[in-house]
Order: structure tokens, then sequence, then C-alpha cells
């Protein structure tokens, strides 16, 4: 029998337009001969076989797949895939790839690719690869065939015959490791391998060798006497090829998109020869093989299409095409590829890889206490989602044994890894805003599937705003776990103690609403968390942990401290083994102080790191000595730490080292704090510094012995021992002194350091380095001084100088503060702000200071060089408007209490707004709150010029004559300020639903930018109106059903207000966009009559029923009270979905969804009803042509032998005239006309036996 021909594989045309993924389906079905050209087949001779050839081509629509066959030695491009002796065409034999595979896989171009086979030449000389050269050939060739034709996105697969292998594996790993993205196409788009007798990783190369040179002389080819030793030579070349083949197919299945492959292997002997590969060495573990019952050299051969060898092809062949078109392959446009790497690139805001691992490895013996645990293991083997939170007290190795989970016990293929390290010191390690950007970054790094065209969509439509929102990136993160394609994620977040306190209560609620509420059965997501006991995490999850008590794994309680305390003795009895043999102590001394450190309770690793260091360092190492310095040990962490600093050799020094090293906004190298300790108010000169400088690798010894252990140095950049240190440093209480330059280093080293001092002190370090004339010579210097690198602290300093002048407790007066003016006079601004003030366009330093947040250079020139700080200046802004932009609160209040201050004055450029609508549309709290205080603000105004302000980053387009209009309000529900809301709502003249120029309220601002906690809050108040609308007619429930905001419908819903009318128009909404969630929730929730019309007179049956819509039909249909034959009221045409008295069985037959007639039929639809035309379910299935759709009506036990004959009538009528129009050419309704025959036999066959048909037998 033929083989049945696959064609139609694609749902779409693959060629994508510049920003859009085009999805791809493989459909094996009935073939076409629409758009096939006649076939192309070009047999080659010994001249022509090098490169690319194409023996059957077809036009660009009709090429769904590219197939590559590669000869192996001693073969060519022709002749290798010919059987010599059925002549078939012009006096040749059978050529399969030409003459068989086009016609079983007619959508397929076929190619032959050859390359010169002689295997001296393949091998080259040991300095020239001949393999690698015939592999980028191949690359080359194909993706230039591909470009020209325009089907670079189609499937590639290879069918290869013996070291024909190789090349192709040699060309994929060159495609993957090209840096050209339309050079990586061939290997991303390689669907499958045919290997015919390759030899594969693990085999014996020299035998092969051997075989190869019998081969060659029975053909009567020289031999070159080195082949062996060629091949022997290069054999670690082909080995690294297998290396990098093994690890590639495993990457593409951990990614799912797993490379299909077949191996076949020689079942004869050559003469003489023997196997020339054996069975063993052309099979490559866990996937298939079979034998074909010929040699080597005549298994790339078929006579016909029933050969068994072939066959066995063409079937694993198809079966690939299936598995393909399960995987649904997204390929994606070069621009696609530009966008996902600017939306990655928005993510990626912390080097979240180094933080972690700057944390230690474990030592062998230890985090067993917790791996071992039934809680982690039952965590671990779950397969759905789920929480753990270990909790632990400092210094027990929390943040270690997240590190060695996350690298070593977790990872497992098909599982994602995520992970963040809160860090308390580091802003940027503190913030919940940088853990979800950095946890997605991970994510979507590891599966770029996830990155689909509708998250960049939103992404770009709110230019960059969506980064700056925890609740946006959250719901995101929560999609992509949703995805089919995540598979599992395990996220590991450590320290959440260490987290800023607001951040923590968003995170925590977040993870807890997770697991609180209904499970989500398609997300498999799991956490991991880890923190220290405190009492306010416990509280947070406290509801959490009482209803799954499974959720916390308590290192704190007795036993759990047994255990740690346990392996806490292995890595005391491993460093004193190692301080023993680097002392020459005897084994005796070894037990000595192995039984005199196990007498000291409540040990933990950082202890233990501590105070061992104070032995291993002890002179005199006598037994008396080492007894004495035991019994003196510090019995905590705080008095190891105070010891560790008051052995310091310069006090001074390292009391301003640490300031510098507490106030960093990240790690600073050894390099920044070598410069920072360099400069001085009194004398910054060159020379000066040079002199004082001390060359990076010698600062860092002097740093150890200036603080000892309290530091560590990994990298090149400075860390605190532990999170610990910091802490036993820093005084959270604001210093009662202002700065002053005699502070001398305390006698208690404990808290000694306040935050708003250390500040200070790195303030000063970069104002007198920018204020130096050290970066106007940065480029002269460096040959001066090799080891000083000015650069490195210059960005420093130019990034983050007003940030910590910001901070710190300098005063107005204090002579820094005047540097720190000459800064905003002398340069320019962008050169020293972390966030360039490209929109700040003047050169006043008044302007400039209120921007950057300096309120101490603010004040000095108010006091000394303005009288009006009002005075409108040429970006007209005033500073009390820009520092309620930014939220700098001190400027603002000084700014306001001066009586003379416009506190609610209008910025034409931006556009006429006050410095109240910045300050809520930026969500400063405390700055909206001091000018309510002032009772000189208008709540209501609004700005009354057209034009839409940057900051708000909207992409809508105002038509000519819209004036942009927003109160206080809308912007900071349009931007999810909760606490400015509720400010402002404490305001009585407060209009909760005044408009902007869309007719949109601050409800529908909120819901515009999907925050229903916003929602939430305005609808508490009982103020808002539920039912107003936009200018466009829409109420809010219609917009966020078609925004598909289903807890803000759901919030409307139950306040119970909400109008039937637009409850009505929301819900069919829903149906045609084919939200099932929310039909489901507007009928919950709703007081809707199920069978309510439409504007079109439909039902919402009816107009699932016409879309297709199998899930929604059976909501409707669980639905109380529902009428399946209700008939619809609407006027219709031939061109409409429906006419007048359709009833939902007749829409659905007519758009042939044969599941929906089913689910009708069982709820009881009237199979007999007629709509105005006198159609009926079956005469419209039959009249469009639904032959499935047909046999699913005729099923029913209400089908009439004159319902039958009057749709038979009509088929055939209809039949007559597609068979009138293929004879004049119209061949595309071949199709259309065999569909009309399938329908007619089958109402046919039910006329023949109305009694009991079966229709099994319909065609």
């Amino acid at each position: 029998m033929p083989m049945r021909r696959i064609t139609d594989f694609f749902r779409h045309d693959t060629r994508a337009s510049h920003d859009t993924t085009v999805e791809v389906d493989f459909q094996p079905g009935n073939s076409t001969s629409h758009g096939v050209e006649e076939p192309m087949v070009i047999p080659l001779t010994s001249g022509e076989n090098l490169g690319l050839k194409v023996v059957h081509n077809l036009n660009r629509e009709s090429i769904l797949l590219d197939i590559v066959f590669v000869h192996g030695l001693t073969g060519n491009a022709f002749s290798t895939w010919q059987h010599p002796t059925v002549e078939v065409t012009r006096g040749r034999g059978v050529h399969w790839p030409s003459d068989l595979v086009k016609a079983d896989i007619p959508n397929a171009r076929v190619s032959l690719f050859g390359y010169d086979a002689n295997v001296a030449s393949f091998w080259g000389g040991a300095s020239q690869n001949r393999l690698s050269g015939h592999a980028e050939t191949l690359v080359g060739d194909l993706t230039g065939l591909r470009e020209d034709t325009s089907t670079e996105n189609r499937h590639i697969i290879f069918i290869t015959h013996s070291l024909g292998g190789l090349v192709v594996k040699r060309a994929l790993q060159i495609s993957e490791a090209n840096a050209e993205n339309h050079l990586r196409r061939f290997e991303k788009h390689t669907a499958g391998i045919v290997f015919l007798g390759t030899p594969h990783g693990g085999s014996d190369l020299a035998s092969f060798a051997k075989s190869v040179g019998k081969c060659l002389r029975l053909v009567g080819k020289r031999v070159n006497t080195d082949i062996l030793d060629t091949l022997r030579r290069d054999s670690q070349v082909l080995l690294d090829i297998e290396d990098w083949f093994g690890h590639w197919r495993r990457r593409r299945n951990e990614d799912h998109k797993a490379l299909q492959i077949t191996c076949f292997y020689e079942e004869l002997e050559l003469p003489v020869i023997g196997k020339v590969v054996e069975e063993h060495q052309a099979k490559i573990m866990g996937y298939s093989s079979y034998g074909i019952h010929a040699n080597h050299m005549n298994m790339t051969k078929f006579s016909s299409a029933e050969d068994n060898g072939y066959k066995t092809i063409r079937r694993e062949i198809r079966r690939w095409m299936k598995i393909i078109g399960e995987q649904r392959v997204q390929y994606k446009t070069p621009e696609q590829e530009r966008r996902e790497a600017r939306f990655l690139s928005q993510l990626y805001t912390c080097p979240y890889e180094d933080r972690k691992n700057i944390n230690d490895e474990r030592i062998p013996g230890t985090c067993e206490w917790f791996t071992n645990h039934d809680l982690f293991r039952q965590w671990n083997e779950d397969d759905q989602s789920a929480l753990l939170w270990v909790s632990a007290d400092p210094g027990s190795g929390k943040s270690v044994l997240a590190k060695y989970l996350i690298d070593h016990v977790l990872p497992l293929p098909g599982v994602t890894i995520c992970y963040f390290f809160f860090k308390d010191g580091f802003p940027d390690q503190q913030s919940v805003l940088h853990a979800i950007r950095s946890l997605l970054h991970q994510i979507c790094s590891n599966n770029y599937d996830l990155v689909n065209s509708l998250l960049l969509q939103r992404s770009e439509y709110e230019a960059g705003a969506i980064f700056e929102s925890f609740d946006r990136l959250w719901n995101i993160f929560i999609d992509i776990a949703q995805n089919k394609r995540a598979g599992e994620i395990i996220c590991v977040i450590d320290a959440l103690d260490e987290c800023r306190q607001d951040g923590f209560l968003q995170l925590s609620a977040k993870i807890s609403s997770l697991f609180l509420d209904p499970p989500n059965d398609r997300a498999r997501l799991k956490f991991l968390l880890t923190s220290r006991p405190y009492e306010h995490i416990r509280w947070e999850f406290q509801e959490l942990e009482d209803l799954i008590p499974t959720i916390h794994l308590a290192g704190e309680d007795e036993t759990e401290v047994r255990k740690i305390s346990k392996e806490i003795d292995l890595v005391v009895q491993s460093r004193l083994r190692s301080i023993g043999i680097k002392r020459r102590l005897t084994g005796a001394e070894r037990l000595h102080m192995s039984s005199l450190m196990a007498t000291i309770p409540n040990r933990t690793y950082l202890w233990i790191c501590l105070t061992l260091d104070v032995i291993e360092k002890l002179r005199g190492f006598s037994r008396g000595n080492v007894i004495e310095s035991i019994k003196n040990l510090p019995r905590t962490v705080d008095e190891a730490y105070e010891k560790i600093l008051q052995r310091s050799p310069d006090p001074l020094k390292a009391w301003k080292a640490l300031h510098l090293i507490v106030a960093a906004t990240r790690p600073l190298s050894i390099a920044e704090l070598s410069i920072a300790m360099a400069l001085n108010e009194s004398d910054n000169s060159i020379d000066f510094i040079l002199d004082n400088l001390e060359p990076a690798d010698r600062f860092a010894e002097t740093l150890r012995n200036l603080c000892g252990l309290f530091v560590v140095i990994i990298d090149q950049k400075i860390y605190f021992l532990h999170q610990t240190a910091r802490e036993f440093l820093v005084q959270r209480a604001q210093p009662v002194l202002p700065l002053h330059s005699n502070m001398v280093p305390p006698t208690s080293w404990k808290q000694s350091i306040y935050p708003a001092v250390a500040a200070s002190f790195i303030a000063q370090a970069c104002i007198w380095y920018l204020t130096s004339n050290i970066p106007r010579l940065e480029r002269r210097m460096t040959p001066m001084a090799p080891d000083f690198d000015p650069i490195a602290f210059g960005e420093y300093a130019r990034k983050y100088w007003h940030y910590h002048f910001r901070l710190s407790n300098i005063l107005s007066d204090d002579k820094i503060t005047r540097s720190a003016l000459r800064l905003c006079q002398k340069f320019d601004f962008d050169q020293y702000s972390d966030n360039p003030g490209s929109d700040l366009a003047s050169e006043d330093p008044l302007a400039k200071a209120a921007y950057i947040g300096l309120h101490q250079v603010v004040q000095l020139l108010v006091e000394t060089s303005y009288k009006d700080v009002d005075a409108q200046r040429e970006d007209c802004r005033t500073p009390l408007s820009w520092a309620a932009e930014r939220g700098f609160l001190k400027i603002v209040e000084f700014l306001v209490s001066r009586d003379q201050a416009a506190v609610d004055d209008r910025d034409p450029q931006h556009p006429n707004m006050t410095p109240l609508h910045h300050a809520a549309a930026g969500g400063h709290t405390e700055v909206v709150q001091c000018l309510l205080q002032t009772k000189k603000v208008n709540v209501n105004s609004m700005p009354n010029e057209s034009g839409y302000p940057d900051v708000w980053n909207s992409a809508t387009q105002l038509d000519i004559g819209d004036a942009w209009t927003e109160t206080a309000l809308g912007l900071a529900a349009m931007n999810g300020h909760g606490a400015v809301i509720r400010l402002l709502l404490q305001q009585s003249d407060i209009d909760v639903d005044a408009k902007n120029c869309y007719g949109e309220t601050a409800l529908m601002r909120a819901e515009t930018r999907g925050h229903d906690d916003i929602v939430a809050l305005l609808l508490m108040t009982e103020r808002v109106d539920v039912n107003a609308v936009d200018r466009y007619g829409l109420s809010i429930i219609e917009r966020a059903t078609v925004r598909a905001q289903e807890n803000i419908v759901r919030l409307l819903l139950q306040t119970g207000q909400v109008d039937v009318t637009y409850q009505k128009a929301a819900f069919f909404v829903a149906i045609s966009l084919g939200n099932g969630a929310m039909v489901e929730t507007l009928l919950t929730l709703g007081g809707l009559d199920i069978n309510i019309l439409d504007d079109d007179g439909q039902t919402a049956l009816m107009r699932a029923a016409t879309r297709g819509d199998e899930s929604i039909v059976k909501i409707i249909l669980r639905c109380s009270g529902i009428d399946v034959n209700v008939k619809s009221q609407g006027i219709g045409d031939d061109w409409g979905p429906s006419r007048r008295d359709d009833t939902a069985l007749i829409c659905a037959a007519r758009f042939g969804h044969k599941h929906i007639v089913q689910l009708l039929l069982h709820a009881g639809a009237n199979l007999s009803a007629q709509n105005i035309d006198g159609d009926t379910a079956l005469t419209s299935a039959a009249a469009y042509l639904h032959p499935k759709t047909v046999k699913a009506l005729l099923r029913s036990n209400q089908a009439t032998a004159n319902d039958v004959r009057r749709a038979l009538s009509q088929v055939r009528v209809e039949l007559a005239r597609l068979k009138e129009e293929i004879s004049h050419g119209l061949t595309e309704m071949e199709g259309a006309e065999a569909k009309a025959v399938q329908v007619i036999i089958a109402m046919g066959s039910f006329l023949q036996n109305q009694r009991g048909f079966h229709v099994d037998n319909f065609p």
C-alpha cells in the first residue's frame, strides 16, 4: 500500500514580521498539490559533487522542512544514495532522496551536501583540520540557501552516512558557538538526525581506520600509509566533538527542545573486511537503533519504497514530525531576539551570582542535618508547589547551606533554580524589587521561550515602569510559573531577615497568598526561605504555618541545634588537624586541644572561624600557652569581634577604613579603598596622593593587618566576614554631634559607627576626588603610577557622591558643603548623577541641588545667594517642584517653611503640574503629607496643557486638541501608591470621581495598571462610582474584563453596586475573548440571567457555540436555568455568525464544532429546530461541508429521514457547483469536493440503514 503522504506541517507561514513570534504546528495529513512545483533532480558527477545541491525544490510557501543528505568518506553526494541495479529514470538506478523522499514528503526541500571525501584530504595535516572546514561550508551553504529563499525558520533533518555524521556534529558545534545570530539558526532549527553506520563516542577509531583502509584497497584506491597515524592523532578531536555532542543533547532535553535521533547499523559484512562499524559503535544510548540488512557500503542504497531499510527511515521521520508538532516550536526573528535581550538587560540590576559565590563552600559532612531532614526530603520530593522556611541562629551556616543546595543538591534536569541572597548594608541586596528582577532574569535566561510577545509588549508599552513595580513583576513571575513550558521552578531566598521591612511585608504577603489561596495546578513553584528566627518573620507566616505545619524547619530548636553542633565538631576537628600539621603538634597535644575546645558551649560556625584563627596564630606554641589561650577565648561572637579590632596596630586608620566599608553602596575594590584612604582635605595634589597611596596588593595586606578577620577579600572586593560583623559596628541611632575633623577611635568598637557619619566619610572622599585636579589628569597619571587606578574610584565617586552627601550629617555651613556647591556649579551634571538629569535643562546650581537632593547645598544657596527661591528660571521649574518630584523631604520641608514659597505653583513645561502632582505620581508619601499640611494646595487641581509627561512612561498618543488632565489622586492610583491615596482621601474636599481628559476616574486609572490593591482601597471608601464610564462609554467592569483583570472584576462585583447593563456587556466580552475564568466569575458573583440576549440578539450559549469555545460552553451548561433551545433575535445575514431564530446547536453545526454539538445534544438541544430560513442544525452542517459534525448529528436519536433527505439534496447541489468550478481550473476546491462526498456518503448510509446504521462505516 502506498505510504500516506505527510503534508501541511505548519499552521502558519513561518515568515514572520520583524517583531512577531511565529508558532509552528506539524500536522501530518493528506497531501496537496497546491504550491508544489515540478521536482528538480540533478544527477551529480564526480566533478560537481561539492557543496550543497538541491534535488527536490519547491516554492517558498510550500517549503516546510529541509532534509539534507551528507555522505561519508570515499562517498559521493549522488552515488552514495543511489541503488545501481534498478533503473527508474534517465537510465539510472533509484536515487532515493530525489525519487522516493520527494513523493513521501512532498513539502520537504531535499538537498545533498558534497565535500572532498578523500581520506587524507578529509583529515588534512596537523595544522589544518579539514573536518572543521567541511563543517563550516555546510553551515554557510545551508544558511545561505535558507536566507535566499526566506525559509530560515524551517526545521532541518539530516540524514548522514559514516563519518558524514561527524561532519554534521561538528557543524552543529560551530553553529552554536557562533557570535552571529543568523548562523546560530543552523543549530537552533535542527530537529533530527539519521545516522547510518556512524561511529559515535567511545568507539575504537583506530580499528575503524583499518576498516576504511581495507575498503579503499578493495575499490582500487591508493591508501596513504599515514592514514592510520592521522586518525590516531586526530582521535582527540573526534572525542572532543563527541563530548560536546553529549552535553548538547542534554541541554536540548532540559530546554524541552529534544533532538530526535535514530541510529542504523550494518548487519552484513564486507568481504575480507567484515563490519566497518560494529553495532555497539553505531548506537547512542537512549535513542532508537535498527539494523539494515546490508554492508557498510550498501546500507545507504534502497531499490524501492518497499525496501525495509527505507521503510524504517520513513517511519522514524514520520514519528519525529508528530513529536515536533506536539512541541509547537516557536521561531523568533532577529528583532524578537533583540527585544528579548533588552527585556533581560532591564531585569539584570544586581550581580546575584557573584553575591552567592562570596559565601564559603561547605565542609564535607556538614549541611547533612538539613539534607537528611524529613521536612526537606518531603519538600524536595513533592511534585506540586511547596514552601519550606528554614530559620536558624546567626552564624549557623544558613548562607553556606543555601549556596550548597543551589550548586549541588537541587539542580535536576527540567528544573529551573533561581535564587537571591539578601544582604544588609547594600541597597541592591536589601530590595525586593532587585530580588524579583533577579529571579525573573534567571528563569527567563534559562528558558527564552517564556519571554513571549505579550510579555514584551507589556514591558514596552509601559516603557520601563513595569520594572519599578514589585506587584507587576510578581504577577509576571506567577504567569511565567504557570506556563507549561516553565516546568518546575525552585526559588531559594536567603537571609529574608536582611530585606528591608516594607519589602519583606510585600514579599511575605505574596508568598503566603500562593499557599493560602486555592492551589493552582498549572504552576510547580517551590520556595526555600532562610532567615534568623525573628518574631516579625514568624508573625507574617503564622497563619500559613498553622494551616501547613510542615512549612517551617526551625534550626534553632534543641534537636536541630544538637545536630548542627555535631557537624561543628567535624569542622573543629578538621581545623585542629590542619593546625597540628602546620605547628608540628604531637598526637597527644592535638587530642588535648580537642578536649579543651569541646568544653566550650554554644559554638557556631562563625565563632569557630574567629577563635581558631587566634589559636593558629599563637606565638610560642607550648602546651601551657595553648591551655591559657583556650581558657581566654572569647565566649561570644561580639567578644571575638572586639578582640580582633582591639589588636589593630593603627586604630585610627582601621576606624576610617571601616567607616568607608560600612557606607559603601556596593563592595569596594582594594584599589578603590586604597585611593579613598589616601585622599585628604588639606592636600589632594597628585604628589601628595602618590606619596600616600599603597599599591593594591600591598594595601590588601595592610587592610588584613588593620582589621584582621573582621573583613575578607574575595576577587579583589572587600566584604565583612559576616552580617553580624556589620551589626556589631553600626549604631542605628542618629549621632548627637555633627561631623567634625578631630574624631578619634572609640574605646569600645561595638556600635561605634553611625551611618550618617560613615556617609560623611565617603562623601568627603568622593568630593575631594572630584574637586581635585585628578579627574582632568586621569589618562596622563596612569604611566606615573602603574598601581594607581584613578578611573576605578572616579567611577564610584561620580555615581554616588551626592547619594552619600544626602545621607550624611554634614551641615550647610561645613566646608565640604561649599565643595559640593562647586560641583553643582562647575561640572556637567550628567557626569555626576546615577540617574542623569536629561530632563533637567537648567544650569542653575539651586535647581541641580534640589534635583539630586543636596539639602545642605540648597540651604546654603537660599541663605546666601537667593532671595526669591521661586523666581522663574530658564527651565520654568522651581526647586520645590524638582524636590517634590524626586521625593527629597528635607528640601521640601525647608522650602515650604519659607513664607514666600509658592506651594501650588504650576510648571508650564511639565505640563502645568504642581509639586503635589509630582509627589503623588512618584509615591513620595512624606512629601505629599508635608505639602498637604501647608493648607495651600488644591487637591483637585489638574494640569491643562497638551502633552504627556515622560515620568509616567505612557505610550498613549493624544488626539489633537485633547488636554491631558489628571488629579493627584489619579496619578497615585495609576502608579499604585496606596499610602499617598490614603492621605489624599483624608482631605474633606477631595473629588474621588474626578475625570481626566479620557473620562477616566482614579478607580479606572488603578484598573488600567492592574493595581487590584488600589482598586480595593478605593472601593472600601464607598465613595467611588463603580458605574462611571469613560469618554468611550466603557464602564470599569468592561475595561477590566477586556484586560483580563479577574481580581478587579471580582472586587467590583462584591460591592453589589455594578449596574446589570454593564455586567451583561462585560459578560459577552469575556465570552468573545474566550476567558472562561472571567465568565465563571461574572456568573458566580453577578446577577445575570443566563439566557439574556446580547445586542445582536444572541445568548451567551450561542456566542460561545459559534466561537467553538468548548470550555465556556461547559461552564454555561452547568448553570441552573439554562435553556439550550432559546432562539436568536438578531437580523443576521449570509455573512454573519447567526441568522434570526438560530439556536446554539445550529450555530455550532454551521461552523463545524463537532464536540460542542455533542455537548448540546446531550444537554437536550432540539435537532429539528429551524431558523427563519428553515435551516436545521443538520442542514447547516451539511451545507457548510462539515462531515464530522454531520456524523455527530446523525448519531442522535432525533435525526429523521426527511431532515437527511433535505440536507442531502442541498449538498448534491453544492457538489455539482464544486465540480463545475474545478473543471474551470479552480483546483483549490478539490478539498471541498472531498468533504462534500464524505457528507453525501454519511447521509446516504443513514438513509440505507435507518433502523440501526453503523457510523463507523462512514468514510
